[in-house]
């Protein structure tokens, strides 16, 4: 189906925004199209697979830093963003 009769939001008012609405998995043929094409050529598999070993060590890096002795013992909900400075 597409994005445009899925009932997704488009960014007027009150909506996400344009950044939030206008990305490939929001788009239609042919800027879908487009776009696939491009991510494509940059997730073979042969890529991803180079890519898991240092994602793997960073989530253990994150995971491990999450039971550190400066965490506080509470449980609930961890926000990881704040915690782990994913963002780079």
């Amino acid at each position: 189906m597409f994005a445009r009769y899925a009932g997704l939001p488009t960014g007027g008012p009150g909506g996400p925004g344009g950044a939030l609405t206008t990305h490939m998995l929001n788009s239609d043929p042919p800027r879908h199209t487009r776009l696939r094409r491009l991510v494509q050529q940059a997730f073979t598999q042969r890529r991803v697979t180079s890519l898991r070993p240092g994602i793997e060590a960073r989530v253990t890096a994150l995971l491990d830093a999450l039971d550190g002795p400066d965490v506080p013992d509470v449980p609930g909900e961890v926000d990881l963003i704040d915690r782990c400075m994913l963002a780079d």
